[in-house]
């Protein structure tokens, strides 16, 4: 056999061998702070990446704030250390005024599936600030959902003004304020430092959502809740890089693109439904005492539904928004609209997750 002869059956066995192999997978490294213990992940993230795997793509999830957590994740995506990031976008204000807006809007409406719909639209149909500021950091959105309302947990009894004055409390952004304006003193405090503080005594109280009193062991400590939604936290952003999307294929992108609005429903539902099942766990293995809220406080809850709007026109102004104050109407408005889409589908999932796919998700390219 000729040295030609040998270098073309080299070369074909190298081309078949190449063949047969399977192609390899495109790594998407995803940073968060939540636990791989967190409600959303059997539910929601893991069967995302699952999906996702059958396109060839690879999510590796890094825990627990391993990467990053909270503020951190904008530069880590411009910097190359994550491709793709899940905040609370509280956590990075002077970065994301015009996201930050929507956030600071909780008593708007209480519906966090509502709220989903509306966190998302607000922000990735026509809010030039919103694409601008992440621009900063080459990221965009990739979606958005909202948590169910927040609730004071506390380690004594907490039902009234008098009660509540001189409470120090775990607490970010809008609530902050408004807890100061009833007599409580605001400690700016990640969730993920919440339990410490608490053993500690560093702080009195704490405000998160309900599933957090299981996520977080809060109920160690917070033996009592007052019984009062005191607004929903509609700024939760999964951000992922602009380079990162720019490389890969078109049936990577059309398969991402198909399950954003699915990942975002699925996150939205998880923690509405496992908040009734903290709650009833927090009373019967914890000894968790729910408490009425007595006259003063809920007319004071009440009186922040006025006042909020304004308030957060003006913190918009300060930290740059652009045009908050036909953004807030804009906000009100797609409140409404969504309160009327999510009465027609009754609750039903798939029918929400094409509604938000039809009026936002097919509507918005990276």
């Amino acid at each position: 056999m000729t040295r030609t002869t040998l270098a073309s059956t080299a070369a074909g066995l190298a081309l078949s061998a190449a063949a047969a192999a399977p192609a390899l997978a495109t790594d998407i490294a995803y940073a968060t702070h939540i636990p791989s213990t967190n409600v959303t992940v059997d539910v929601a993230l893991q069967p995302w990446a699952d999906r996702l795997e059958e396109a060839g793509l690879d999510i590796n999830f890094f825990w627990g704030g391993t990467v990053a957590k909270h503020a951190a994740i904008p530069p880590a995506i411009r910097d190359g250390l994550a491709d793709m990031g899940f905040m609370a976008d509280l956590y990075g204000a002077q970065d994301l005024p015009n996201s930050v807006l929507v956030t600071n809007l909780p008593l708007v409406n209480l519906d966090p599936i509502v709220m989903t719909a509306v966190a998302a639209e607000a922000r990735m149909l026509g809010c030039e600030g919103c694409e601008e500021e992440l621009e900063e950091f080459g990221a965009f959105y990739y979606n958005v959902f909202s948590l169910p309302s927040q609730y004071l947990m506390c380690r004594e009894p907490v039902s009234s003004l008098a009660e509540l004055e001189g409470k120090k409390v775990r607490v970010t952004g809008v609530l902050g304020r408004m807890l100061a304006k009833w007599g409580a003193v605001p400690v700016a405090m990640p969730v993920t430092d919440g339990y410490e503080a608490l053993e500690r005594g560093q702080v009195d109280c704490t405000t998160g959502i309900m599933t957090f009193i299981q996520d977080y062991s809060w109920w160690d400590s917070t033996k009592y809740v007052l019984d009062m939604p005191l607004g929903v936290f509609a700024g939760v952003l999964t951000l992922m890089s602009q380079s990162k999307w720019e490389s890969l294929s078109e049936e990577e992108q059309a398969a991402m693109l198909a399950e954003r609005a699915r990942m975002a429903a699925d996150s939205g539902f998880a923690y509405s439904d496992k908040s009734e099942e903290a709650k009833q766990l927090a009373i019967s293995e914890h000894g968790v005492t729910f408490l009425e809220p007595a006259d003063d406080i809920k007319a004071k809850l009440e009186e922040a539904r006025v006042a909020e709007r304004a308030e957060n026109l003006e913190q918009s102004q300060k930290l740059g928004a652009k045009d908050p104050e036909a953004r807030i109407a804009n906000v009100v408005a797609l409140a409404e609209k969504w309160q009327k889409i999510v009465d027609e589908t009754g609750g039903d999932k798939a029918a929400f997750i094409e509604a938000m796919e039809r009026e936002i998700y097919s509507k918005v390219q990276p």
